[in-house]
């Protein structure tokens, strides 16, 4: 792989007051926020471009909101509304500007008014590229005067390092050391799984030294290394890989996220896998990932109960290529104490086939499904279910 940049992160944030009377703006006039400096850049500035009733005529009764930039950037947006749990976010290289027309709906807005207001808050995360060795520490550059006391045997090579570093950025190996055991008393380590090249260079970065030819299969690598002995010095080799989240990379860095458990990551993963859905199957790196793993991926990154829960979100965020997979799974475990949000699942993703099962499923089991298990469905749900009930019964 060839050599990436590396990045900073910078990280600053907005208030925009939606009143109430802002619904019936005219479509397309447009409000802009200040201008905002980045640091450790030349002239790099950002803002925030809204409509309070959409850019277009097809986005009428949302609020639209875009990220703007002076310069090409990678920039992470999240739009969110105080005291809700509704917020939106994307990830992108930003020339000028990126956003969402239908960021936020007036819908969606309408309960939350408080003396004829709501407050969005958008926040954004900027990689600014920076060389190398901003990365690095000198914490351990002062080491250079004390003898090294411990050895890695990675494969046949030795790589000779100070206990007191690994014991004090690593759980892992500061366990080693306690009390009388083994590593503690030979003062070396058999380290499984990597190459000699991947450990020197994650020793190296540890000790504050830049990182020589950096590529992302490299750092992918060195987080393995970081993720299996807990050391969590690396968050900034973590912002490189999100900078360079792209279709070409996209099966690599969601391997290393899904092995790792690295829940973050995945989710920028997922995120950028929604965003650009049809160039992934285009360029069938969608190939290579079961719809299995998708859906583990997505319970695990967005804290989802079940795949219950993954059917609607799969819905919510537009992943058609899972709903099929999902639907079936989903009507392989009807019972009646997930009869009620499985329909009500049916009805908000508009799956036919899930509508079907749902309503068989009513009719072979009707004396066990009582009053309440209908309760807690939307009047239109309920009156759905009865209507396609007594359809199939015909």
């Amino acid at each position: 792989m060839a050599p990436i940049n590396a990045v900073k992160v910078f990280k600053d944030s907005v208030k925009l007051d939606f009143d109430e009377i802002d619904r019936v703006t005219k479509v397309g006039v447009g409000l802009k926020t200040a201008l905002r400096k980045v640091p450790c850049t030349h002239d790099l500035q950002w803002s925030i471009k809204w409509y309070p009733n959409g850019d277009v005529a097809n986005a009428a009764g949302y609020v639209s909101i875009f990220t703007t930039v002076t310069a090409p950037v990678v920039v992470k947006s999240t739009y969110r509304v105080d005291g809700s749990s509704i917020q939106k976010t994307i990830r992108s290289q930003i020339n000028d500007n990126w956003g969402l027309s239908k960021a936020i709906s007036h819908e969606e807005l309408r309960p939350l008014f408080r003396d004829g207001k709501v407050t969005i808050t958008c926040d954004v995360e900027i990689y600014v590229p920076v060389p190398w060795s901003f990365l690095t520490n000198s914490m351990f550059q002062t080491c250079k005067h004390l003898p090294t006391n411990f050895t890695l045997m990675v494969e046949n090579q030795l790589l000779e390092t100070h206990k007191q570093l690994l014991s004090f950025v690593s759980p892992i190996f500061n366990a080693m050391f306690q009390n009388s055991t083994v590593e503690s008393m030979v003062n070396l380590v058999y380290v499984c799984g990597f190459i000699p090249s991947t450990v020197k260079a994650a020793v190296d970065f540890m000790y504050g030294h830049e990182m020589e030819n950096p590529t992302l299969e490299k750092i992918l690598e060195v987080l393995r290394f970081a993720d299996k002995y807990k050391i969590d010095m690396f968050a900034d080799l973590e912002h490189v890989v999100v900078c360079n989240l792209s279709v070409k990379t996209f099966f690599v860095i969601f391997h290393h996220a899904y092995a790792c458990s690295k829940k973050v990551l995945l989710e920028e993963c997922l995120n950028f896998f929604y965003t650009h859905q049809n160039e992934m199957r285009n360029a069938k790196i969608v190939d290579n990932i079961s719809h299995q793993t998708l859906i583990n991926a997505i319970k695990m990154a967005f804290d989802l109960d079940d795949e219950i829960d993954v059917c609607r979100h799969a819905h919510e965020c537009g992943v058609y290529m899972l709903m099929e997979p999902l639907a079936r799974s989903v009507a392989g475990s009807l019972r009646t104490d997930n009869f009620s949000k499985i329909t009500s699942c049916a009805w908000d993703g508009s799956s036919d086939f899930l509508k079907h099962e749902c309503a068989k499923f009513m009719i072979h089991h009707w004396r066990e499904l009582s009053p309440a298990y209908f309760a807690d469905m939307k009047a239109e749900t309920a009156k759905g279910i009865m209507t396609l009930a007594n359809t199939i019964r015909r």
